[in-house]
Order: structure tokens, then C-alpha cells, then sequence
């Protein structure tokens, strides 16, 4: 029924509430035909002040707003009687999961619109309550008019008059009445949501609309009573278990409960449909009884939807579960919300451990900051993200990661979500590094040949890269330890360690480090050093345990210098503060390290004794020169003078006793000479390992007695006493006559020229099977440092200006005695003189 000309429907304001102005324009635009009142507000306070002065047909409320949010509005709109009537639609561009729908439904909403929607549809909606709401006004209206226009008739007219009057208006209000509930049926026929009617108590069917047809297939049932509802329909959960009748949302509904959210199945004649049920109470009227207004809304496709997306969702996590690397997902905001088992099982710790911000827990503290800066510049852009750090192990050792993130987005072009894998890299980053580390080491080592200040700077070079701690201690010719090199970060931890070195010697007992190197020439690792292996390290000693612990060593490793199988020294590796530790590959680099720095160290040392023997050679080759025409000279000497005298004789013949005198000379001359050159030869064999013996007995005392009494001559113009005390018994063993008497020969010269002028003495005895020879002088001695030279070629401790020699004599000595199965020795002090003793098995080599 319409409304006459004269009596025109009232207005039906409408409240717009929404934090964002733009959308606010937008409602207005939608809204604007249906030419009623528009309200707009941009917060919760503001809609519940506009409700305390004006009643409005309907509130569209936005569900995500700062300070009150749409939901608490709402339920404050119900709790306040005048307007808990009102009828409230959510807006929502945010919340579109059912859970969020469902909640709000449960705030007392009747309809729940996700943003994007349909103009038409939205303003289709809201013009029902529009029209309900003036429908009503109107009725208001007229009812009040009527009464006092009862009342006037009642004062005017008589009582029949009154009545008739009342009568045709009643009449008149029901025709009205009759018109309006048709009208409001054509507008609920034309609302594209099914929608039905269930009278409140009775439960029966009072209205279905066009769209509840369709859904049905045809005549959506309109049964009498509940009983018989329950016979023609039939509806499951989602699960395909039957919902007993009295939970049905028509059930529910007629017992005066508002049904928000409930999803099931409903079988219809043309098949079962998903669908969403809603349902609201509107309170009985005059002449109207309450009823409950039940919705359904066509869900199958968003719930294949959803089965599609399960499914594509779990085919995702299959594979990424399958993969190899870490793979995981971030929501827009950067928080992750997903990560592989990959992750899980090499951190150690639930998934939960990871999501969120809690992965950055696991980074290394250097990289950390580096990594955070980029995460956070791409989350913020929607650039890709790609970064290399460590990330710790469940057992606290840290390896290289390569992540890679990118950004999927929304239509319009926001983030929308991340994925990302995490690539482990460590052993490609240590690979490389190591080539780079060798290559530079290699490099360092070889450009030049002075070992010591090389491999101090690999110990610089080696840290950080691959300690923090380096030390290189070398092996000395006497098989004592020198500490090289001590590289650190710290220069207070150097001092410390040189102070430990000085103050404590090696404790060549434990069972680590360098004293494990040096017995075995193998390496020395301890992933993890403990309280105990610093105990027995230090001995227990105080002091000592507690510098070592200052130096901080977590992880250790010892490796050998090797060159040709020969232990050269030790390089020491060390973690501390740094918290790594060392593992195989860091093994394999190191004795690669050890192999290179001891190659160069025997190529430096091999260089160093060919320069040291082409010095010799060339002294040699001075001093032999000069010893070789030392008799020459005389000779020629003595042959050209000859000469000079045969010439002058007229007959050409000299007295036979000036020849003799010349030819003694020569003679003598000729066995110097001699003598040089059969030296040389000794040399020459001894080198090529020719030394013949020929092995007899031999009377060493008698021996000795014969070369004593040939040196007579030359101790008197040495000035040198030469005293004999020998054995009164013959000392015979099985020797070389001749070699034996070269060695006597040899020592006697030597006591003989560095005698100085005083006494030489030879002793000679025999202990426990062997025979011991001994030429004492009261000379120019000889150093300590020089002791063991001396036995070399070409050595001497004195300056060949001053001593004449070519420094084979002893060393010629001691190859012989060797030979024969004895040794030699010398006991001497600067200006004490010197003994040489020689021991010599009876029984021979």
C-alpha cells in the first residue's frame, strides 16, 4: 500500500561509520538514490553519540577502526534500548575468513558485506530496512493520527458516529496494512539471498522468498508444523553427519536464538548444497507475532574453493617438506608463518621456535644487524631478498646460509605474502675461502726465502680467517723447541701467550697439542677443549692454569711442518672468543697450511745451505789453491836456483851434495803436497761412499809410537813437547793400518798447529772392549758453538788467514772412525786447549 500525496513517508536517516574518509565518499555515492538522510562518522564514539539524538533505519558500520573497533560499537548499540532494534550491516576489507564473519554475526549484525561488493546489491539491502523503517514511521503516524482523530470525533459526533467513523478507518488501516505486507513481501521476493520466515513457538514456515525457490529447485517447503519440517528437510554438517532436528537453524531459530555462521549441507531435489545460515529475531508487533528472519547463502563454490586450496596448500608443503634446503613462508609484515623440517631438524627446536621474529635468534651476532637491514628494506619495498649468514646448529656450531626471498602480490600490487629457501653454503663458502686462504699463503710463502719472517706472516694471515689464536713453533737442530710466532687480535693476549712460553717449559707428556705432534709427527685436533685437558696440560700448577684459561681456547688444533718425512716444527690453531670450532674440513686446510709452510721452510733452509755451500766451495777452492802452491812455490823455488847453477858451471855439473839439499827440499815439498791431495781424494770417496778399509790386526800403541816419532821434527819447530802415555800391553784391534794412521796424523797436526807452543799429549787405553785415543793440546781451544762444526768439510774455528788448512782434517777423522765403528768427540774451552778422543771397537766395524 503507498503512501497518499498528501501524507508523504517520512525520512529514513542512515549512519555511515568508517575511519577512512575515502570510504565514506564511496558509501555516500552508493547510497545517494536512495535519497534518504546520510550520517557519516569516523569512529565508534561519534555513532553511539548520533544514536543518542536520532533513531536511523539502519547503521553500516566498518569492522576495523582505531579506538572502538565495529564489533564493540555494536554490542554497545544492543545493550542501549532504544536503539537495539536497529539493524547493523558490517564492512570489512580485512576480515574475510569465516571465523571473522561469524564474529560478526555473534555482535548482532544482519548482514556481514566484504569489501569489494556489488552497489546494486548493497543498496538493494539497505533499502529494505530503509523502507521497513518508514513503512513503520508511517504506520506510527497514521495510528497517532487516527486517535486523535478518534478522539475529536468522540467530542464532536456521537457514539455511533464515533464507531461507524472508526469502523471504515479500521477497514481502511487494514487495506493499508494488507498492501504494505504485499509490498514488503515483492521487496523480500526480490532480495537475491534466500530468506525465510519462521514464526517464533510455533516453528512454522510463514514466508520463503523467490531466491529460497531457486535454491530448492522449486517451492521451498512451507510446512505447518515443525514435525513435518523435519520430514521434507534434511540437512548434515559439512562432514556428512546428520544435525539432530532440535539443532536445526529453523529449530534454534523458532526457540528465539539468533543463529550467526552456521555451515552445513542441505539436500535439496536438485542436489546438496554447501550453504551459510544467519538468522535474527524481529519482536512481535501489533497484530504481528515475533518472528525469526533465517538466511541462506550458496557456499559450495567457496568451499570447493577452499578444498582446492587445501589441497594446493598441502601439495605445497609436501614438497617443501621434500626439499633438501630450508624453505619457508613470511606473511606481508616480514613475520614467517611456516618453515620445513629442514629447518627444524637442524636448529633442534619446534617449528614454533622459528616463526615470527624468532629466526633471527639463530643468526650469527656479526651477521645479524647486515641481515635484518636487508629483510627489513625488502619487506618494506616488495624487492627481493637475498642474503649469506651463519645460522647456529642444534649443537651451537654455526654454518653459511644463502637465503632468497620473493614477494607475491596482491592485484593491486601490495605484498601479499613471501616465500623464501635458506641454501646451506658452508662447505662451498669454506671450499673457497680455503682456495683463497691457500692461494695467499702460497703466495706469501713463495715470494720469499727467508723462512722465519714467512711463516710469521701466515700466522698474521691465518687470523681471523681460520683462528683466533696462531702460533708457529719450530724445531732447532739440537731438537729443542722455539716458539716463532703468536698472532691474535688482542696485542695484551699476545704478551700473555710469549709470557706463558717463557715461563713454562712444554709439558712433553700431555696428550695433546704440540707434545702429541712431536711424538707422532701426526696432527692434534680437540673440537672441544676442556676444564681437564687445561688441568693436565699446566700439571695442575696454579698459576700456570690460570694464565691458560685467560687465553680463552675453546677449540685446538696442532699440525706438523713436514718436508721430505722430516718433522720441521708446529703450527698451532686456536678458537676462543669467536665460539667456533674446528672441524674435518678445517683439519684438511690445516695440514694443507702445515704441508705448504713446511715445504717452504725446506726450500728456504735448502736454499740457505746452497748458498752456504757455494761459500764453502769458494773458500775452498781459495784456501786449496792457496795450500796446493804453498809447496809448489818452494819447489819452483828450488829448481830454478838449480837451474841458475848448472848454468853458471862451465861443465854444467854441480857437487852431488847441492843437488841432495834441493832434492830434500822438493821431497819434502812433494809429501805436503801429497798429503793435500790424497785429503782430497779421502773426500771425494767419502762422498761417493768408496772409503775401501782393508781390515787387519792392527797394534794401535805401536802405531801411534811410529807417527809420534815422524812428528819429532815437526813438534820441535812448533816448540811443542810432545808427551806419549800409552797402554805398556799392544791395544790391537781389527782396523785399517792405514786409515788409522791418517786419523792419528790428522789429530797430532791439528795439536801440533793450534798447540800455541805448549805440550802436546796422546794418551791411549782400553775400557770394556774398546781402545780410547786421546791428543790433548794446551792451545787456543775452541767454542762451544763451533764444537760440533768443526767435524764438517770445509770447517774450521779459526780464520784460514791465521791457520792454514783446508779444514778436511777432522772431517776426514770422524768419516774414518765412523767407518771402522767408533766415534769421535772433543772436549774444549776458549784459551784451555782441547781433547780429542776416539773410540774404537777391538773387534772392528
Amino acid at each position: 500500500m503507498s503512501s497518499s500525496p498528501s501524507t508523504p513517508l517520512p525520512p529514513a536517516p542512515l549512519l555511515l561509520v568508517d575511519d577512512y574518509p575515502p570510504n565514506l565518499i564511496a558509501l555516500e555515492a552508493v547510497l545517494a538514490p536512495l535519497g534518504q538522510p546520510l550520517v557519516k562518522v569516523t569512529s565508534g564514539e561519534e555513532a553511539l553519540k548520533a544514536m543518542l539524538s536520532e533513531d536511523f533505519a539502519a547503521v553500516l558500520l566498518d569492522v576495523q577502526m582505531p579506538g572502538l573497533s565495529g564489533l564493540e560499537t555494536a554490542t554497545i548499540i544492543k545493550q542501549r534500548k532504544r536503539s537495539a532494534a536497529t539493524p547493523i550491516l558490517f564492512l570489512s576489507a580485512v576480515s574475510r575468513d569465516e571465523g571473522a564473519i561469524l564474529e560478526g554475526y555473534a555482535h548482532g549484525a544482519v548482514d556481514y558485506i566484504v569489501k569489494p561488493y556489488d552497489a546494486d546489491i548493497l543498496r538493494a539491502k539497505v533499502g529494505v530496512f530503509v523502507d521497513l523503517y518508514r513503512r513503520g514511521r508511517q504506520l506510527q503516524r497514521e495510528e497517532a493520527e487516527m486517535r486523535r482523530r478518534e478522539r475529536e470525533l468522540l467530542e464532536r459526533e456521537s457514539a455511533a458516529r464515533v464507531q461507524a467513523a472508526a469502523q471504515q478507518h479500521a477497514e481502511s488501516l487494514n487495506e493499508r496494512l494488507t498492501a504494505q505486507q504485499q509490498w514488503l513481501e515483492a521487496v523480500l521476493h526480490r532480495i537475491p539471498v534466500p530468506l525465510v520466515l519462521v514464526e517464533r513457538g510455533s516453528g512454522r514456515f510463514t514466508f520463503a522468498n523467490a531466491a529460497a525457490d531457486r535454491m530448492w529447485g522449486g517451492t521451498y517447503p512451507r510446512p505447518e508444523t515443525r514435525a513435518e519440517y523435519d520430514r521434507l528437510v534434511t540437512v548434515r554438517h559439512l562432514d556428512g553427519a546428520p544435525i539432530p532436528p532440535e539443532q536445526m537453524a529453523s529449530a534454534r531459530t523458532a526457540r528465539g536464538e539468533s543463529v550467526s555462521g552456521l555451515q552445513m549441507l542441505l539436500d535439496t531435489p536438485r542436489g546438496t548444497t554447501a550453504i551459510l545460515v544467519e538468522s535474527s529475531q524481529v519482536p512481535a508487533m501489533e497484530g504481528s507475532p515475533a518472528v525469526g528472519v533465517v538466511t541462506f547463502q550458496d557456499i559450495s563454490a567457496l568451499k570447493q574453493a577452499e578444498r582446492a586450496l587445501q589441497k594446493r596448500e598441502q601439495e605445497f608443503r609436501t614438497l617443501a617438506e621434500s626439499m633438501p634446503q630450508v624453505v619457508w613462508t613470511a606473511r606481508a609484515d616480514g613475520q614467517l608463518d611456516y618453515v620445513n623440517q629442514v629447518l627444524t631438524r637442524y636448529m633442534g627446536r619446534e617449528e614454533a621456535a622459528a616463526l615470527g621474529n624468532s629466526w633471527t635468534q639463530l643468526i650469527h651476532p656479526e651477521d645479524l644487524d647486515e641481515t635484518l637491514r636487508r629483510w627489513t628494506h625488502s619487506v618494506r619495498t616488495g624487492e627481493p631478498f637475498e642474503v649469506e649468514y651463519r645460522m647456529r646448529r642444534a649443537d651451537g656450531a654455526y654454518r653459511w646460509f644463502l637465503t632468497r626471498a620473493t614477494c607475491m602480490r596482491e592485484p593491486d600490487g601490495r605484498p601479499l605474502k613471501w616465500f623464501g629457501t635458506a641454501t646451506d653454503i658452508d662447505d662451498a663458502r669454506r671450499t673457497r675461502d680455503a682456495h683463497r686462504f691457500l692461494a695467499e699463503a702460497s703466495a706469501m710463502l713463495g715470494s720469499t726465502l727467508d723462512a722465519e719472517a714467512t711463516l710469521q706472516q701466515v700466522a698474521r694471515l691465518a687470523v681471523p680467517t681460520l683462528a683466533d689464536w696462531c702460533c708457529v713453533d719450530m724445531l732447532e737442530e739440537d731438537g729443542s723447541l722455539r716458539r716463532l710466532a703468536v698472532s691474535h687480535t688482542d696485542p695484551a693476549k699476545v704478551r700473555l701467550a710469549w709470557e706463558i712460553a717463557r715461563r713454562y717449559a712444554l709439558n712433553l707428556k700431555a696428550a695433546h697439542g704440540v707434545p702429541h705432534v712431536l711424538r707422532t709427527g701426526e696432527t692434534s685436533w680437540v673440537p672441544d677443549v676442556t676444564e681437564a685437558m687445561l688441568v693436565a696440560a699446566t700439571g695442575g700448577d696454579p698459576e700456570r692454569l690460570g694464565m691458560a684459561r685467560q687465553l680463552g681456547l675453546r677449540s685446538f688444533l696442532a699440525v706438523p711442518l713436514l718436508a721430505r718425512g722430516k718433522l720441521l716444527g708446529v703450527l698451532i690453531l686456536a678458537h676462543s672468543e669467536s665460539g667456533r670450532r674446528y672441524d674435518e674440513a678445517d683439519v684438511r686446510l690445516a695440514e694443507d697450511l702445515g704441508r705448504r709452510a713446511g715445504l717452504a721452510v725446506d726450500n728456504a733452509r735448502l736454499y740457505a745451505a746452497s748458498q752456504t755451500a757455494v761459500q764453502l766451495r769458494d773458500d775452498f777452492l781459495g784456501v786449496a789453491s792457496h795450500e796446493l802452491k804453498t809447496p809448489l812455490t818452494p819447489i819452483q823455488l828450488k829448481v830454478q836456483a838449480l837451474q841458475r847453477r848448472v848454468s853458471a858451471e862451465p861443465d854444467g855439473v854441480l857437487p852431488a851434495r847441492q843437488v841432495g839439499a834441493v832434492l830434500d827440499a822438493v821431497s819434502t815439498q812433494t809429501r805436503k803436497l801429497s798429503v793435500l791431495v790424497s785429503g782430497l781424494l779421502d773426500v771425494s770417496r767419502i762422498s761417493t761412499g768408496r772409503l775401501e778399509l782393508h781390515l787387519e790386526p792392527v797394534d794401535l800403541a805401536s802405531l801411534v809410537r811410529e807417527v809420534a816419532h815422524a812428528f819429532e821434527a815437526e813438534a820441535a819447530k812448533a816448540d811443542c813437547a810432545l808427551r806419549l802415555r800409552l797402554a805398556e800391553a799392544p791395544v790391537v784391534g781389527r782396523w785399517d793400518r792405514l786409515r788409522l794412521e791418517q786419523v792419528v796424523t790428522n789429530l797430532l797436526t791439528n795439536a801440533l798447529k793450534y798447540g800455541a807452543g805448549r805440550p802436546v799429549e796422546v794418551t791411549l787405553a782400553t775400557v770394556d772392549g774398546r781402545a780410547l785415543l786421546g791428543v790433548r793440546d794446551e792451545g787456543i781451544g775452541i767454542a762451544a758453538e763451533a764444537q760440533a762444526r768443526i767435524f764438517e768439510k770445509f770447517e774450521r774455528a779459526v780464520s784460514d788467514r791465521h791457520y792454514g788448512g783446508l779444514g778436511l782434517g777432522l772431517y776426514i777423522t770422524r768419516e774414518i772412525v765412523r767407518a771402522l765403528g767408533g766415534g769421535v768427540s772433543v772436549e774444549s774451552e776458549p784459551e784451555r786447549g782441547a781433547l780429542f778422543t776416539v773410540s774404537l771397537p777391538l773387534v772392528g766395524p
